[in-house]
């Protein structure tokens, strides 16, 4: 939100979260003070795709010492292995999968969050976070996904999402994943 120009005390405005708390690395923050929290940064933003920004441009210190711990791994297989391990301090209640089959490999996300602005913010942010990290370890800057699948609806802004993923992107699908080649 500081990017927009917007300072955090407005953000928090009428919540129960206080900047020391955000600051804080060891406050856990529920679900619903989370959605709370998003959907006013969509509101003061004017950005219904904030999950898409913050992903493109938060640096990857923002998961601090989980997120050093895995571009340091060998393959994306390990880094993953180290993220399922040790997801559960960054965020409660969210599930994620690597899965490999065939040709395919396939990384997927779910928040326990009703569909809406808070989940579709939420898999934004995530896969594009994914697809980042997962490009430390290919040696070609170009490469992308096969797909990008997404539980939410197609959004009023999805051309962001064909620059953003550079693949076909499919909507309303049940699971929200990267497809890529194994």
């Amino acid at each position: 939100l500081q990017n927009h120009g917007i300072s955090p005390a407005l953000a928090l405005e009428g919540l129960d979260l206080g900047e020391d708390a955000l600051a804080d690395v060891r406050t856990r923050i529920s679900f619903a003070d989370v959605d709370r929290l998003i959907v006013k940064a969509i509101a003061l933003s004017g950005d219904p795709g904030l999950g898409l920004s913050m992903g493109v441009n938060a640096p990857e210190s923002m998961l601090q010492i989980l997120g050093h711990l895995m571009v340091s791994c060998r393959t994306p297989r390990d880094a993953f292995g180290v993220f399922q391990r040790y997801s559960p301090l960054i965020a409660d209640g969210l599930t994620y999968t690597l899965s490999e089959a065939g040709e395919f490999g396939k990384f997927t996300y779910h928040c326990p969050v009703p569909l809406g602005a808070t989940s579709r913010f939420g898999a934004e942010y995530v896969l594009v976070m994914a697809q980042r990290i997962a490009l430390h370890f290919i040696a070609d800057p170009n490469h992308h996904p096969l797909a990008v699948l997404f539980e939410h609806a197609r959004p009023d802004y999805a051309a962001r999402y064909a620059r953003v993923f550079r693949c076909p992107i499919e909507y309303e699908q049940g699971v929200n994943a990267l497809v890529f080649p194994r």
